[in-house]
């Protein structure tokens, strides 16, 4: 049986999906066919990918629709490595379309895991509530079930640079042997010109 995606915008938290494919009625709008979601970031094998029942799960714990919940105020306290959520959902309106969620997860804020959601994002359904919002206590939990690390991964250290050009003298090995050789030739040259000559016999 369908249930409608509408009533999670009401304020039900939770994105419900259906094993069958979705049967519109008339007057009741779009139905939600399917939801997947996938998490990447430092520290994963690979991103994690959520469906069906996962995916219903991993929203609850992040409340992506509770828009009372949301605050526009960036949270003060150190949030750690941020993590990047992509929630696609497929509904059935007058034909199938797909809509993108695009979420900033941060599951080692030391309050508890943080998410924000950007302005400006849509279901087939309506608007995404944007801001920030503090997810449920098992969200971090539910992460690690699905291979996050239980601590933080070390900082990633920045790309190396090149050194930059200088531009005092530098160091070329041809530059000291033709030194080596011009002080050669003039030291032959001194010596000839100052050698000794045989005194002239006169008869």
């Amino acid at each position: 049986m369908v249930r409608k995606f509408a009533m999670v915008l009401l304020g039900a938290g939770m994105l419900l999906v259906t094993a069958m494919p979705a049967q519109a009625k008339e007057g009741e709008g779009a139905e939600v066919d399917g939801v997947t979601v996938a998490v990447v970031g430092p520290g994963l094998q690979g991103p994690i990918v959520l469906g069906r029942d996962d995916a219903v799960a991993f929203d609850d714990q992040l409340q992506t629709f509770q828009e009372m919940a949301k605050m526009t105020v960036r949270p003060t306290v150190a949030l750690g490595p941020r993590y990047q959520v992509l929630m696609t959902v497929r509904c059935l309106d007058n034909g199938y379309t797909t809509a993108s969620i695009h979420e900033d997860l941060y599951p080692y804020a030391t309050s508890g895991p943080w998410a924000f959601t950007g302005a400006g994002q849509s279901t087939c359904l309506g608007s995404v509530p944007a801001g920030w919002i503090s997810a449920q206590s098992g969200t971090f939990a539910f992460l690690m079930a699905h291979g996050l690390p239980s601590t933080p991964p070390p900082a990633i250290a920045g790309p190396l640079r090149p050194a930059p050009a200088s531009h005092g003298p530098s160091f070329r090995p041809w530059v000291l042997l033709a030194a080596a050789l011009g002080l050669g030739a003039l030291a032959l040259v001194a010596a000839l010109a100052f050698r000794p000559r045989k005194a002239r016999v006169v008869a």
